[in-house]
C-alpha cells in the first residue's frame, strides 16, 4: 500500500487533472479529503491510500487484477473476510454453484470492511441483490453480527418466512404482509362459501 497527497485549490484545473489522472491510473482503496477555508478561495486537500496498477502487458488478455486482502483489509478485518470465505465456499458447495454465484471477494471484503450486521447493511454492498440476501444473507450475517443483531435478525426472517410460507417472495414489511395475508384466507372462506 502506498499513500499519495494532493491539493485542489478552487479553480485550478490542472490539479484537478492530475489528481483525476492519478486516480485513474491507479487502484484506489480509500480516499480522505477535507475542505480547507483558510484562505479566500479555500481549498481541498485529499489523502489517497492506493496500490499501483499492474502493466497491461503483464496481465493476461482478460485476466483481473489480483488483490492481496491482507494488505488492504486490517488483521481484524481480514480474520472476518476469511471466514466469510469459508462460509461462501460451504454454500457454494452445498448448492453446486461457482463461488462467485455467491459473492465476490470485493462484496466479502466490503462486509468485512463495513461489519455489515443487518440486511439493510447487505443490501448497501455493491451488487449484493435481494436474491442473494434471501438466500445467503443469513449465513453471512451470523460471521458478522453480535449475538444481540443475531438474535432480531432471526426473529424477523422467521416472521417473513411465516408470512411468506416459505415462498421467498420479497416482502415490503411484515405488518403490511401479515394483512395481505390474511385478506386471502376471507377471499378463500367468501369463495368457498359460495
Amino acid at each position: 500500500m502506498a499513500f499519495a497527497f494532493f491539493r485542489v485549490c478552487s479553480g485550478d484545473a490542472e490539479s484537478a487533472d492530475a489528481l483525476n489522472r492519478f486516480l485513474a491510473g491507479n487502484s484506489i482503496i480509500r480516499v480522505e479529503r477535507n475542505f480547507h477555508a483558510d484562505r479566500a478561495d479555500g481549498y481541498w486537500s485529499f489523502c489517497i491510500e492506493y496500490r499501483p496498477r499492474q502493466k497491461a502487458n503483464s496481465m493476461r488478455k482478460g485476466e483481473r487484477e489480483r488483490i492481496d486482502y491482507r494488505e488492504t483489509l486490517s488483521p481484524a478485518e481480514f480474520e472476518v473476510y476469511a471466514k466469510l470465505r469459508d462460509v461462501r465456499k460451504e454454500i457454494s458447495e452445498r448448492e453446486g454453484v461457482p463461488l462467485f454465484a455467491v459473492a465476490v471477494n470485493d462484496q466479502l471484503a466490503e462486509m468485512a470492511k463495513r461489519r455489515v450486521s443487518s440486511k439493510a447493511g447487505l443490501r448497501e454492498v455493491v451488487d449484493f441483490g435481494e436474491a442473494r440476501i434471501r438466500k445467503y444473507g443469513r449465513e453471512f450475517l451470523r460471521v458478522l453480527g453480535t449475538p444481540e443483531e443475531l438474535s432480531l435478525l432471526e426473529s424477523e426472517l422467521v416472521q417473513a418466512e411465516e408470512v411468506t410460507g416459505g415462498s421467498g417472495t420479497v416482502v415490503q414489511g411484515v405488518e403490511h404482509a401479515t394483512e395481505d395475508k390474511g385478506r386471502s384466507q376471507r377471499n378463500r372462506e367468501l369463495f368457498e362459501s359460495e
